[in-house]
This record gives C-alpha cells, structure tokens and sequence, in this order.
C-alpha cells in the first residue's frame, strides 16, 4: 500500500520534534525513514529543515544520529538514495552539527566518531571524510 507523501512527511515531522537522545527513539525515525524510502528526497529535506531549525546544539546532535543511523541502514539495504543526498550536503550538515565556538565543540567529538566509522564503513569516499573532517581535527577544545 502506498503512503500518500503528505501523511509520510507530517508524520515523519511529527517523529523528529519527539526526538530524543534514545537508540530507541533515533531508530524509530530512521526505520521510518528507510520504511518510506520511496519517498527518501522528501524526508531528508524534512531532515535537514529540522536540522537547522533545531532549538538546541543537542538536538542537532540527535539529528545526525538520525543520519547515521540512516546510512547504516541504507548500506545492508543496497538503497543509495540517502546516501548520495548526505553526501552532497555533508559539508553543510557538519557546519550545522559543529558550528565555530564553544557550543559547538559540544558536538565535535560525536561528530568525529561517526565519520570514523563512515570512513571505516567505505559509506563515503575518503575525499568526501576528508573535506568535512579536517577542520574538525584542528578545532581548538579548550
């Protein structure tokens, strides 16, 4: 049966705004999303909306959890569809999850262990890591 894309992405919204630091809840949204992959440019947008509209440096956090988890997900499912579309947005994402300052630097250790394992995973090309990860690394924490 399919999902009429309207109910999917108000649904899909409704997910995210209930979003927490959970496994339980980051996998809730991305079975959603991996469940509605037919409709996958739909709800990444959603994503990144959220994204940078999200109230709290923690909740950008979760949000990227979110994106990992996705990408996992699309990695043992063959589906490329999310993937290509974080990679083309990865750059902004980053400066998103981590922006300049102390706030930020909350999120650079998170940020920098998903990409590891990206990296480790093959999910992205090493070039695509690198662009994103590098300025990560010459962050100062203190």
């Amino acid at each position: 049966m399919e999902v009429d894309p309207f109910e999917a992405r108000l649904e899909f919204l409704g997910l995210l705004s209930k979003l927490n630091a959970s496994q339980y809840s980051i996998q809730k949204v991305g079975n959603f999303a991996m469940r509605n992959r037919n409709l996958h440019e739909d709800l990444y947008s959603c994503i990144i909306e959220e994204l940078e509209q999200a109230p709290s440096i923690n909740a950008k956090m979760n949000i990227f959890y979110v994106l990992d988890s996705i990408c996992h997900q699309s990695y043992k499912a063959g589906f490329s569809g999310y993937i290509d579309l974080i990679q083309r947005n990865l750059p902004k994402i980053i400066e998103c999850v981590t922006p300049s300052g102390p706030k930020g630097n909350v999120n650079v250790a998170g940020t920098k262990k998903v990409l590891e394992i990206w990296r480790a995973k093959k999910l992205f090309q090493d070039s695509v890591i690198d662009k994103v990860e590098i300025p990560l690394l010459s962050r100062d924490l203190g």
